[in-house]
């Protein structure tokens, strides 16, 4: 096993290290292209549980002007972080939902419980989404 260089304090190197380090990290986050996104959910019910997962390419998505992406070399570029970040959170509500409506339709939850969870999970991928694209402030913990 490798001995991995964690200490619980930074040492006057890693400090004098630490604008450097920083530096490149930015650096390699600006070149970070995302070309698939995936989230899952499993919903605990009373006859067991159901699970759903969405997975969505790059390719599916549309550019800044709206017009699909389907150009193998275009898709092959990707997201950038920022991009990828929202689109997980709408891939992420997807999954979500779906879950819970395939539990709704299995009789595993009830449909005031679907109704109270739906609700409340577009309520709070909306806050977050408004978040990720800086559209308010900071995100509600309320």
């Amino acid at each position: 096993m490798a001995d991995y260089p964690i200490e619980t304090k930074p040492s006057a190197e890693d400090e004098a290290h630490a604008a450097e380090i920083k530096r490149r990290l930015k650096e390699l986050e600006g070149k970070l292209r995302f070309t698939k996104i995936v989230a899952s959910r499993s919903v605990k019910g009373k006859t067991g549980d159901v699970f759903t997962c969405f997975s969505v390419m790059a390719e599916d998505f549309q550019d800044q002007s709206g017009v699909a992406v389907s150009d193998p070399e275009i898709a092959s570029q990707g997201m950038s972080l920022d991009e990828a970040r929202i689109a997980h959170l709408l891939v992420a509500q997807m999954a979500d939902i779906g879950a819970h409506e395939q539990a709704l339709a299995t009789g595993n939850i009830s449909p005031q419980f679907f109704r109270d969870r739906v609700s409340g999970i577009k309520r709070n991928y909306g806050k977050l989404i408004a978040w990720a694209m800086k559209v308010r402030p900071e995100a509600d913990n309320g």
